[in-house]
């Protein structure tokens, strides 16, 4: 299992930021995969590099800007 497929998957299902994906990976295949932040941020700006995921900025309050994937 790739750290891409499973990106992918996740984004199939909805619209995710990186830390959402993360934590739906921890709990729905941690137990057969594991993936790190420092897996998950590099595949999803590769993913977009090659134009299988688009991004889009919120900003949550005041000041807390989040990247959400799809």
């Amino acid at each position: 299992m790739s750290t891409k497929h499973v990106i992918l998957g996740l984004l199939s299902i909805e619209p995710m930021t990186g830390y959402e994906l993360a934590q739906n990976i921890k709990i729905s295949v941690d137990s057969l995969w594991a993936a790190t932040h420092s897996q998950i941020y590099p595949a999803l700006r590769r993913l977009e590099e090659e134009q299988l995921v688009s991004s889009r900025s919120d900003v949550r309050g005041q000041s807390l800007q989040r990247t959400v994937y799809s």
